[in-house]
């Protein structure tokens, strides 16, 4: 391993416009078949926090490794209330979702990454792994719904060039 110092925004963010829908969204963006059990236990802490992301909409994007009917399964298994937007297929995520109006919650992948690169506001669930080196984020990752709270509500509070310099220097 490597470490290096990197600058993970571009230059220029490109400007996406809100949701016609005018609802905050939740994009959730779960890891591969691998990681079953975080994929388990992401999905239970969102169950925890169901009626406090109420007005959310809820997007879940699933690994392309990962079979949608286990996902679906387990949200069958949970219960939800709240109707789940399941992206079936891989998709461009900056052509379906405006910077300004979504919180991305992503695991322990190059996903994270990718949604920071790109301007979106990102949560890292903690997958509590014994690493080497913690990988670097922006937020602490969140192990607990206190948490996943309290980021929900910082990231609503935060305004968009504040999470812009937060993010640019990660590394």
């Amino acid at each position: 391993i490597i470490p290096s110092q990197a600058v993970l925004l571009p230059e220029i963010r490109p400007i996406i416009k809100k949701n016609k829908s005018f609802n905050p969204r939740l994009l959730i963006c779960l890891p591969g078949r691998r990681h079953k059990k975080d994929n388990y236990r992401l999905l239970k802490l969102l169950k925890k926090i169901e009626d406090y992301i109420d007005n959310y909409e809820l997007h879940l994007r699933i690994h392309p490794t990962e079979n949608i009917d286990v996902i679906k399964k387990m949200i069958n298994k949970f219960g939800f209330k709240k109707y789940i937007n399941i992206t079936e297929k891989y998709s461009d995520i900056s052509k379906e979702f405006s910077q300004l109006d979504t919180i991305a919650i992503a695991g322990l992948t190059g996903t994270y990454y990718e949604l920071v690169y790109l301007g979106y506001k990102v949560i890292s669930f903690d997958p509590q792994y014994d690493l080497y080196k913690k990988m670097p984020v922006v937020l602490e990752g969140v192990i607990n719904e206190i948490q996943l709270k309290n980021q929900i509500d910082y990231l609503n509070m935060l305004d968009f060039d504040k999470w812009y310099q937060k993010a640019n220097q990660i590394s």
